[in-house]
């Protein structure tokens, strides 16, 4: 007697699961990662030897030929520590081993994605899919070779020979220098397919075509200031190698772009659908046939935007509330206002703040750092060699990043008493403070004077002594002597201009209870604000922790100390000048 189908599919239900098919999951992810477990050790075999691969291809090929094409004269490479060069080729190897193994996943589960209805969708479109590849491949290449035969040949010698005439030692790390490499290697690769995003994004609907069209200007000033940051180097004409490309290549964008609005407004262009519709629709009212599935996804679209403008409209409310609510909002709307105010000057405070910042760094750029570091190893006492103090460059932008942080910081300190001065109406019309915005005017002077003559005693004799102290220990310990540049100039730079600064710490709080802005009671009150906002303040510095706590503790003597002059100039606490009118 033959079993019926039914009974022979009860048995097979009893029995489990199928174990020849991995199990599903409801989402295409979950479906992917089980399929992708079943050929676990396939996949573990082929990332090993592709892992293998890379790691002597790093080895024996890609870091001689990078030093024979790339390393300046007067330059070397070093390790720093044991494990730099196991480690370094570890991580490349790793990265690489990973990036060759995902075509090979993508075939594992290549009866997943059939299934999951792409395969139909890549069958209708393959020419498009493998011309954008082909396209996007050829893109990286030409940016790649651009960088690697142009810009970067010109950009070591220049940064080698810069080094070399300021007086620096440019012994890079093995580690920094190829990660920088690497890292330009990849920027570059990722701009020359801005053609390629452009029209992508013109074609998804994304971003208008007359968005990029008009917005042009902008475009190529994120160029130029992607230029200075990519290539390292402020020089014109190198910066020019890295910007004229780019703004060609978003050229060509604009006319691909334009391209794909001129066939979509022709009809030329089939419309944009997405592969599990193509795959699953079988008519045009949607899957089921009778439009079910769309009026389903029109509903849930729609309860969407409901839920999206009461969330908004609530939001707007509980905003206005608050800005009207003295308990809730009053802080904020005061902050507000006085932003606002402030928004008018933008203009002012912006060119004096780049005026400062340009105007430094051009100094300290244009053979500053290298007279600066003959002067002052030229004041070190007599039984310290100039030759015993060597200072070297482990990263090929190192010395350029530190120019840019001191003239950011000398720009800062320039424009606070502008922003208090142009602030201050504001603030006296919320009634936050009192006394008259003259005195923003002799605070700028009184600051001028006083970083100025404490950066003067501190360069003359602070910053050598302690120089001294520590060459003098190093040197009896027969240690050789090999300060990194950032390290030796932030060391100058707060033991001279830290002077200076802190010189103007007590000349503010003087300056500030004398003509009645901030009290000597309000001072002495506020010390635990003061405190905490200055670690805040140093955490920002590139150093750690030391370098903050350092900071911290040298600011707050400071401030220590003018607690103390006040307390003398208003008789303990009892002479309280008036605000000013």
């Amino acid at each position: 007697m033959i079993p019926k189908a039914s009974a022979v599919r009860d048995r097979r239900s009893d029995r489990g699961p199928d174990r020849r098919k991995p199990p599903t999951s409801g989402s295409p992810i979950g479906h992917l990662v089980a399929v992708g477990r079943v050929r676990l050790q396939r996949l573990f075999a082929v990332f090993l030897l592709n892992f293998l691969g890379v790691f002597y291809f790093v080895r024996l090929v890609m870091w001689p030929r990078l030093e024979a094409d790339l390393l300046a004269r007067g330059a070397e490479i070093v390790a720093l520590t044991p494990f730099d060069v196991i480690l370094l080729q570890a991580k490349l190897a790793t990265i690489g081993g990973i990036v060759l193994t995902v075509p090979i996943l993508i075939v594992l589960v290549r009866t997943s994605i059939g299934e999951r209805g792409t395969r139909a969708w890549l069958r209708r479109r393959w020419h498009v899919v493998l011309g954008t590849c082909a396209l996007a491949i050829a893109l990286f290449a030409g940016g790649v070779l651009y960088a690697y035969g142009v810009i970067f040949p010109f950009l070591f010698d220049f940064l080698a020979a810069n080094a070399i005439q300021s007086g620096f030692t440019p012994t890079y790390s093995i580690v920094h220098w190829t990660q920088f490499v690497l890292t330009l290697v990849l920027v570059m690769g990722v701009a020359a397919e801005l053609p390629l995003v452009m029209t992508s994004l013109v074609y998804a609907e994304l971003v208008s075509y007359e968005t990029f069209r008009k917005r042009w200007k902008v475009a190529v000033f994120g160029v130029v200031v992607l230029s200075s940051i990519v290539n390292g180097s402020p020089d014109p004409f190198s910066m020019l190698l890295v910007a004229v490309p780019l703004v060609v290549l978003y050229g060509v964008g604009l006319g691909c772009a334009r391209l794909v609005v001129t066939a979509r407004e022709s009809g030329r262009l089939p419309e944009r659908a997405s592969p599990a519709t193509d795959a699953t629709e079988s008519g045009p009212e949607g899957r089921n046939g009778d439009g079910t599935a769309a009026m389903a996804d029109d509903r849930r679209s729609s309860r969407l935007a409901e839920t999206i403008e009461r969330t908004s409209v609530t939001v707007s409310e509980a905003l206005a509330t608050a800005q009207t609510n003295e308990e809730i909002g009053g802080y904020y709307y005061d902050l507000q206002y006085v932003v606002s105010r402030l928004r008018e000057k933008l203009l002012i405070i912006g060119g004096v703040f780049t005026l400062v910042f340009f105007g430094t760094f051009t100094l300290l750029y244009q053979g500053g750092m290298g007279w600066l570091m003959r002067d002052f190893t030229g004041r070190l006492p007599a039984s310290i060699r100039p030759t015993d103090v060597n200072v070297v460059l482990i990263h090929p932008v190192e010395i350029l990043a530190f120019e840019m942080k001191v003239a950011a910081i000398l720009a800062a300190i320039a424009v606070v008493p502008l922003v208090c001065y142009y602030a201050w109406p504001a603030v006296l019309e919320r009634g936050l403070a009192a006394g008259s915005r003259v005195v923003f005017k002799w605070w700028a002077i009184a600051l001028g004077i006083g970083l100025l003559a404490g950066s003067v005693g501190g360069y003359l004799f602070v910053a050598p002594a302690m120089m001294a102290y520590l060459v003098t220990d190093a040197v009896q310990a027969g240690a050789v002597i090999s300060y990194r540049a950032p390290s030796f100039f932030w060391l100058v730079f707060l033991a001279s201009v830290g002077i200076g600064l802190l010189a103007d710490v007590v000349i503010t709080m003087v300056l500030f209870h004398v003509t009645g802005t901030v009290s000597y009671r309000t001072m002495r009150r506020r010390w635990r604000e003061v405190t905490i906002a200055l670690c805040c303040l140093g955490a920002l510095l590139p150093q750690g922790i030391a370098v903050m706590l350092a900071i911290a503790i040298a600011v707050m003597a400071a401030y220590g100390l003018g607690l103390a002059v006040l307390w003398v100039i208003s008789l303990g606490g009892r002479f309280d000048p008036a605000p000013a009118a």
